[in-house]
């Protein structure tokens, strides 16, 4: 599957839905959206959400770093969302999780729950 994004904006929030492979293919369409979303007045927060992203690499990595890096010099915050699988593996090995606030994949968390236990 091609990587594409769908972008949405309600109430201060927008949310960027990815779709594939989150490589260095991709970055620039990410890059994109991102972009076009700073430009809304009164943005308060970023959600990207990998619930349809099947990998990551260190370009996607990096794109993620300078979202996060564009939304703060806009008073805005990146939320990294429903994230689970090898998305859940790559972004919690790069620690992004001290980076980021995070909504991991509510599925993902109840395994993790059902594990501890």
């Amino acid at each position: 599957m091609a990587f594409h994004t769908m972008v949405g904006v309600e109430n201060g929030r927008a949310k960027i839905d990815l779709y594939g492979t989150f490589d260095i293919y991709a970055v620039s369409k990410f890059l994109i959206s991102v972009e076009t979303l700073l430009e809304t007045p009164n943005l308060d927060e970023i959600e990207v959400h990998f619930k349809n992203v099947n990998c990551i690499d260190s370009s996607g990595l990096g794109a993620l770093l300078q979202l996060r890096e564009k939304a703060a010099s806009r008073s805005c915050v990146a939320l990294l969302c429903d994230y689970s699988g090898s998305a859940r593996t790559i972004l919690e090995t790069a620690n992004f999780q001290m980076l980021f606030p995070t909504r991991p994949a509510r599925i993902a968390e109840a395994e993790k729950i059902l594990v501890e236990v």
